[in-house]
């Protein structure tokens, strides 16, 4: 795997900065649509109160996919095995605990 695409936030992929910035300007900017807010059940005080709930959710669901990321580090930690550097490592089991337990040989 390429050591780009284990890192999500400097992805080639990524939008640059200034389209980061405007999202995040219409995302502030919708607390005080109210017109637009309403059409869709919302009071602007609603709104406001859920966002930080809903931006941290957002957030959870885009991490929850880490398999690349797995793959990255079982790659760099196979590698280090074959180097002798490690003699092992343990993956974690996943939901429990995200700690891999590398193995230093003797």
């Amino acid at each position: 795997m390429d050591a780009k695409l284990a890192m999500p936030c400097r992805n080639a992929g990524v939008p640059p900065t200034p389209v980061v910035e405007k999202v995040s300007a219409l995302i502030e900017a919708l607390a005080f649509d109210e017109s637009f807010l309403a059409s869709r059940g919302l009071s602007p005080s609603e709104y406001t109160a859920a966002l930080p709930m809903v931006l941290e959710a957002m957030r959870g669901s885009q991490s929850a996919s880490n398999s690349d990321r797995r793959l990255f580090l079982r790659t760099i930690f196979d590698e280090m095995v074959s180097r002798e550097i490690i003699s092992g490592y343990d993956i974690p089991t996943y939901g429990e605990d995200t700690i891999y337990k590398l193995h230093v040989p003797d």
